[in-house]
């Protein structure tokens, strides 16, 4: 057998897997090298990790008493309060779940304005009214106003959809207005749009018929002129109290109301959309368009054995406007069945009357029809007669 200490080591393959430690020739009788012991990083290679450990032992012990437990009949309650403790064991192991990202409310859909009945106002200040989604009333939620496109008025919602902005300002003119509804969410796209004029300016008024003064020989007079389109026109006589209506038709109107005999005190007033007014006067005078006399007599019929009586007659004169007269000259003149005519002058008080008062005698006087004439001279110089009688028996 040869000799082998003297003899050197055939070099070895380099290996992948595990380190050969190279060790000096000993003497006496040869042995194999042992292979050198691994080390294992803590918590590598094979086997499970030591929680799955404890819970897979932990596993077998629970099975173990549910034996038991199936035979006393209380393995339901023990099965629910163990699985409530190993979901909690597993939560603690495998750590907190992944967060969940808050979800960010959604944008508020536009409120509905509610047209006004009427959008012509006078004053720099209007109301706004509307409703709200449902969805988007209470707490945290507001509607804003936009005038012309501008942030006019904001206000908060209460707990139900109908709301009503107080005194939201506005230019002179026709506006726009719009409105969004503003909440966490951010804020709505804006509404359907409104219009509201604005006008303080009162409307043009012109009377074209009848003239101021004019006489009317009828039951009515009608009125025309021109206004403001859409305005009310409304004309009252002042001697009466009546009233009458119209609607100014591009402009342009025309109302009819009750006159009376004499002077007629019209008002005419014209009221726009806005609620600007508008007023003129005006006089006509109502009659037939002549001197009017009334004559009395105080009696109708005297007996000859009454004699001597007096008798009373008095005129009254009223001029073509319908008008009392004052001032007017009247001539008496009697004529009896038997006696000579008799004259007399007297003058017309405010009243527009005129008296006279004589005594029949007693002698001389026969049956027959007495006839009393009066004649009127008014004041610009025209005349005017009448006549009645009475009989004699």
């Amino acid at each position: 057998m040869a000799d082998r200490r003297n003899r050197p080591l055939a070099p070895q393959p380099r290996r992948t897997q595990q380190r050969v430690v190279r060790r000096a020739p000993v003497s006496g009788r040869y042995r194999s090298p042992s292979p050198p012991s691994i080390r294992r990083a803590p918590g590598t290679g094979s086997g499970l990790p030591w929680p799955a450990r404890l819970l897979l032992a932990i596993a077998v012990l629970a099975l173990g008493g549910s034996v038991l437990l199936v035979a006393s009949g209380a393995l339901g309650g023990f099965v629910t309060g163990f699985g409530h403790a190993m979901a909690g064991m597993f939560g603690a192991i495998a750590g907190p779940g992944p967060s969940q990202v808050p979800t960010a409310p959604p944008r508020p859909d536009p409120p509905h304005l509610v047209s006004p009945e009427n959008a012509y106002t006078n004053q720099p200040l209007f109301d706004i009214s509307g409703f709200a989604p449902t969805s988007e009333i209470g707490s945290g939620y507001s509607v804003r106003i936009y005038v012309n496109g501008q942030v006019a008025s904001e206000h908060q919602l209460g707990p139900t959809a109908d709301f009503t902005v107080p005194a939201v300002p506005i230019p002179s003119g026709r506006s726009s207005i719009t409105a969004t509804i503003v909440g966490p969410g951010g804020e709505s796209d804006q509404s359907a749009p409104i219009s509201v004029v604005y006008d303080k300016v009162p409307p043009a008024l012109t009377l074209t018929a009848p003239t101021d003064g004019a006489v009317v020989k009828a039951a009515s007079v009608t009125i025309t002129g021109r206004t403001q389109t859409g305005a009310t026109v409304v004309a009252k006589n002042d001697n009466t109290g009546r009233t009458a209506t119209t609607i100014a038709t591009k402009g342009d109107f025309s109302v009819a109301i009750a006159i009376a005999a004499g002077t007629n005190h019209l008002t005419v007033t014209a009221t726009d959309q806005a609620g600007n007014i508008t007023t003129k006067t005006i006089s006509v005078v109502g009659g037939s368009g002549q001197t009017t006399l009334t004559l009395h007599l105080s009696n109708a019929r005297i007996a000859l054995t009454s004699l001597p009586k007096p008798i009373s007659m008095s005129v009254t004169v009223l001029d073509q406007q319908g008008s009392t007269v004052q001032g007017a000259q009247v001539g008496f003149t009697l004529q009896v069945p038997g006696l000579a005519p008799v004259t007399f002058d007297a003058t017309t008080a405010a009243s527009g009357r005129a008296t006279w008062t004589t005594t029949l005698p007693k002698d001389g006087v026969v049956t027959g029809n007495a006839l009393v004439t009066v004649l009127v001279t008014m004041p610009d110089g025209k005349q005017a007669t009448k006549t009645a009688s009475f009989l004699i028996v």
